[in-house]
């Protein structure tokens, strides 16, 4: 149990017979557990962080930083908090591709093995292209990938980010028509994608 000292640490005896304050409060601080490691982040413990076993203290700070080639989404700073939970939840980091897409862009060049989504941004005009999309929510791999994300919602014909993600092996992909894109349906067992979630950031991807 960790406790924090409220007042003045030394009472002094005055002339007059009157101590020089009042006595101080020992207030009981809250902990946390440690709330891990976040893939593709370093960790930072500022030194002022009390650690006491596997918890955290009351108002100890840990920061997350993605490594270079990632893109975070969420808070960099999470914060002990007095009812023994931290402040937000944990950030994620998502790899920015390399790839510029256009709207035949598949699935399959854009996703990665690693089980880390991929940021990419999809050009405008993609609905009255002429490409094949496999599926609902969960897209056969060899899908347009930008006409994917406007048949999910992810955006609209105007174009935007999203991030993508590899779903593995997949079987009976659903059709249906959603967003002017009409998907088909595919009884056999393919690779899949399907997109994570994305925080709303312009297409210059700016995050403010």
């Amino acid at each position: 149990m960790h406790h924090r000292l409220i007042g003045s640490q030394t009472l002094t005896c005055m002339e007059d017979g009157n101590w020089s304050g009042e006595l101080p409060l020992c207030d009981k601080l809250a902990s946390c557990p440690d709330p891990g490691n976040v893939q593709f982040a370093d960790r930072l413990i500022p030194p002022d962080a009390v650690r006491l076993g596997g918890h955290f203290i009351q108002d100890s700070r840990i920061e997350y930083k993605c490594q270079p080639g990632y893109e975070q989404l969420g808070t960099d700073t999470i914060l002990c908090l007095y009812d023994g939970t931290w402040s937000d939840n944990l950030p994620s980091c998502i790899k920015v591709s390399t790839i510029v897409p256009d709207c035949n862009t598949k699935g399959s060049e854009i996703v990665n093995n690693e089980g880390v989504s991929v940021r990419i941004i999809c050009p405008p005009e993609c609905v009255d292209q002429d490409f094949n999309v496999w599926g609902t929510s969960i897209y056969r791999q060899n899908s347009s990938v930008c006409q994917a994300a406007i048949h999910s919602a992810k955006i609209t014909n105007s174009g935007g980010q999203v991030a993508v993600i590899n779903n593995g092996p997949y079987s009976h992909f659903t059709g249906s028509y959603s967003n002017n894109i009409e998907s088909e349906s595919y009884d056999g067992r393919d690779l899949s994608f399907r997109f994570d979630r994305m925080p709303p950031i312009s297409r210059s991807g700016n995050s403010k």
